[in-house]
């Protein structure tokens, strides 16, 4: 009876160990697109609030410009190409809370003409801050889709809990910070 007992453990730990490489895999059905996001200062309209330009920040002021970066990436994490873009139509939205929708371009940063040593490909665009604008909290979420309706959301972290991720905030009064 012990032998057997022995042998029956020896086959099911030689069958979980043979299932293992298969759960390590991607799910069937998995999402064949990742998308992750951030929020940084604009060149645009001079220095944002940390006094410098493409720096990840989470509070504006009416009259900012809020730059919104995404990168895409497949189902393994491996960032696409902008070949495989074009290739399998990729196109990538942001979406605020009040109903913008803001398509973001494929294309390179900083541009061409500044004198840095590296770029970087990625989808980005412009989001200006009216000066009318309430301030408050203003939620996002970035949707990447391809022309297969593939699609993958990002959400930033807290924003479903609640927790305010971008503030809109009155710009202080000069003359009051004497």
């Amino acid at each position: 009876m012990r032998i057997f007992t022995g042998l029956a453990a020896a086959a099911f730990l030689s069958l979980c160990a043979s299932a293992l490489p298969a759960a390590a895999q991607s799910a069937p059905g998995a999402a064949p697109l990742r998308v992750n996001a951030d929020v940084v200062t604009s060149a645009r309209q001079g220095k944002g609030v940390q006094g410098a330009v493409c720096v990840t920040q989470s509070v504006f002021a009416p009259g900012d410009t809020i730059i919104f970066r995404a990168v895409v990436s497949d189902a393994n994490g491996t960032l696409l190409t902008g070949d495989q873009i074009t290739q399998r139509g990729v196109k990538v939205v942001v979406t605020t809370g009040e109903g913008a929708t803001i398509p973001l371009v494929y294309e390179q940063h900083p541009p061409p003409n500044a004198p840095v040593p590296k770029h970087d490909l990625y989808f980005a665009a412009a989001y200006p801050i009216s000066h009318e604008h309430p301030t408050g909290t203003l939620t996002w979420t970035v949707t990447a889709t391809d022309s297969a309706g593939h699609s993958a959301s990002f959400v930033p972290i807290g924003q479903a809990a609640g927790v305010a991720v971008l503030q809109i905030v009155a710009k202080a009064d000069p003359a009051s910070a004497k």
